[in-house]
């Protein structure tokens, strides 16, 4: 049964880990036997969420190479892997292999998969060769970057503890990251940027094709995705389904469910970073010179950038004015490989909604009463049910204080079941960042304003998420004079950072939309 699932599969979709770890010493020996197996079915299968930890889920004191508490005087005879399988955008494993015998085959290739080793009879490190075969059409690869990566060659590991943890991830999508390297404009053109890519691609152990997210005077950046379809970070978490520059298309309506918002091993870009795309929301070459045709370092030339941490139309064009050419940029990058629909899970109960508005607010004597009108009037024409509330602070109380901020009443999410906040506990700590933007109004249409006012929204917060307004500076006279004598603090709705809540001051003449939280 066993050969029989192998054959199916080409050697070419075998994917060999050997795990590297530190202390490797010259002249070790691969040791082929395991003397026994365990499928440990109580650890989920699926990665549900948030960024990459690979450290999660793990024993205290887990390292790459084993756990430091376990086992100090070396006296135990066995030692032990943990294989972490974690399937995301329809990967699959058909069989996993732990020195040549069966760890796992079919349905058990999921959750997590024990093996134990005899360990080195010598003293020296154990060594251990994990090889993977992902289902056709999907494939398997190393996930922890501080330990072993796919390579061509494939790598080695010397497990000097009792305990070693490895995850193993099954995509059947593409991915989409943000490179950790910034550049400048002179990128080598659209092949040197792809090259780039690949690049960092290979150093996480990426499987795919990857093309830079970039238009130049002869070629949209849309065009360059051919027909793939399905792209998700490199945690699990869906970024959007279709890219083509065409209506309905995902690029066109807004509809971007997380963020880019990470680099090719998980890690989360800082926020005031840029990347370079030349290209405006409709996919196609925007504003600027792209900085010729991605050639320049010039201050004279000039090209539109996107902002990682954001959603809607603020990824790939975050700003009305184009960039100058000598400044520093991470690049976008796509495989464009698979042909796969992503759309995001259905959001747990029990949660609540979470819109912005497609009307502005119009402040007047009732202050922010008026605003929780305005909500009332988008979710009841949605067909929405529950009672919400303008996400709004005054001088005399922080926006959190109008929601129950109670556990058993869930988080915030979208329309279309994208997390704003899972917990509600973040917003009483102050410390209430979205997982994704608010980027979806109550009907399920998404955000597709001019990314030039990066969909402000009336918040009257201070820098400090979620705080009281500290004077009525802040909040437009408590949301009832909106006059240019007036002024308030708004944030920007496709933004994961401070920015959601609290990104500038204006004038209070200028219309508004406003979040709404279900109570």
């Amino acid at each position: 049964m066993i050969g029989r699932v192998r054959a199916l599969l080409p050697s070419s979709r075998r994917v060999v880990f050997a795990l590297l770890v530190l202390g490797v010493g010259a002249g070790c020996q691969i040791l082929s036997g395991v003397s026994g197996l365990v499928v440990d079915t109580e650890s989920g299968g699926d990665n549900e969420g948030g960024f990459i930890d690979p450290g999660e889920g793990g024993d205290p004191g887990d390292a790459a190479g084993g756990d430091g508490d376990a086992d100090p005087d070396g006296s135990a005879e066995t030692v032990l892997v943990r294989i972490e399988i974690r399937k995301i955008g329809g990967g699959n494993v058909a069989s996993v292999k732990v020195n040549g015998v069966d760890a796992c085959v079919g349905t058990a290739c999921t959750g997590t998969v024990l093996a134990t080793l005899p360990r080195n009879p010598d003293g020296g490190p154990t060594l251990a060769t994990i090889v993977a075969d992902p289902v056709i059409g999907g494939d398997a690869h190393f996930l922890d970057p501080t330990s072993c990566r796919q390579t061509p060659t494939g790598c080695q590991i010397a497990i000097t503890a009792a305990f070693v943890r490895v995850t193993l991830q099954a995509v059947g999508a593409n991915y989409v990251f943000a490179t950790n390297a910034r550049y400048s404009g002179s990128l080598g053109g659209l092949a040197g940027a792809d090259l780039k890519c690949k690049e960092a691609a290979t150093a996480a152990g990426l499987p795919g094709t990857y093309v830079a997210w970039l238009s130049d005077a002869t070629t949209n950046a849309s065009s360059r995705l051919g027909t793939a379809r399905g792209f998700l970070r490199v945690d699990g978490q869906p970024f959007s389904d279709t890219l083509q520059a065409t209506a309905g298309q995902d690029l066109v309506e807004g509809r971007v469910f997380y963020p880019v918002a990470l680099d090719p091993f998980g890690v989360a870009l800082p926020k005031a970073d840029f990347a370079w795309t030349g290209t405006a929301a409709t996919g196609d070459l925007g504003a600027g010179t792209a900085c010729a045709n991605w050639a320049s370092a010039m201050a004279a030339d000039t090209a539109i950038t996107g902002a990682p941490l954001a959603g809607s139309v603020a990824w790939t064009s975050r700003a009305p004015a184009p960039d100058t050419c000598d400044k520093q940029g991470h690049l976008i990058c796509f495989r464009k490989d698979k042909n796969v629909a992503v759309t995001p899970v259905a959001r747990p109960m029990p949660s609540r909604i979470a819109f912005v508005t497609s009307a502005p607010f119009t402040m007047g004597a009732g202050g922010i009463m008026d605003a929780d009108a305005l909500c009332t009037t988008e979710k009841t024409a949605a067909s929405l049910t529950g009672t919400f509330k303008a996400y709004l602070a005054t001088s005399a109380a922080a926006a959190q204080s109008r929601f129950s901020l109670l556990a058993v009443k869930g988080g915030w999410y979208r329309v279309d079941g994208t997390p704003i906040f899972t917990d509600p506990a973040v917003l009483q700590n102050f410390t209430g960042r979205p997982i994704t933007g608010l980027t979806q109004h109550a009907d399920g249409t998404y955000v597709t304003d001019d990314p030039a006012a990066h969909v402000d929204v009336w918040t009257g917060m201070n820098t400090a998420p979620n705080a009281p307004s500290t004077s009525p500076a802040f909040s437009c006279t408590d949301w009832m004079d909106g006059s240019v004598a007036a002024n308030g603090r708004f944030g920007q709705s496709a933004f994961v950072d401070e920015r959601f809540t609290s990104a500038g001051t204006s004038d209070c003449s200028v219309p508004r939309p406003i979040y709404c939280l279900q109570e």
